[in-house]
């Protein structure tokens, strides 16, 4: 059997709490800083591999794990620090990107629909109004 490049073991339950105990006592950490801390990739391409594990496991594994505590994490300033947002810029700039992102999806769903009937592509809708969700 062929052995994989910086392979990890599964994060544990214990584990995941201290680091969930540990952001929600104020830490912060970039990308970079997650990768030297828990991957010390040796090459090029195992970086490139660290780099990809860990913005999977910062957006799915310890995003999930927040959801389920109904806490918001992600990133929290412009340097690309994750964390729970503790303080007013923090909250201001997670918010603002969100709308930023909702904005985009919805005029990318307009765009298509539009598209969509100009080139009668939906025959059955041309008569139809699609609601979308407002963004001011």
């Amino acid at each position: 059997m062929k052995k994989r490049l910086n392979k990890r073991p599964r994060t544990s339950k214990k584990d995941m709490d201290a680091m969930v105990e540990s952001f929600e006592g104020g830490e912060r950490i970039t990308i970079e800083q997650f990768i030297q801390k828990f991957f010390a990739p040796k090459s090029p391409y195992a970086y490139l591999v660290a780099k990809k594990r860990a913005l999977s496991f910062l957006h799915i594994a310890l995003k999930r794990r927040f959801n389920q505590l109904g806490k918001d994490f992600g990133v929290i300033n412009t340097k690309g620090q994750y964390g729970v947002p503790l303080t007013k810029e923090e909250v201001v700039f997670r918010i603002t990107n969100y709308y930023t992102f909702s904005k985009a999806l919805n005029q990318a769903a307009r765009r298509a629909v539009s598209y969509a009937t100009e080139e009668n592509l939906l025959p059955a809708m041309v008569n139809e109004r699609i609601a979308l969700p407002k963004v001011a």
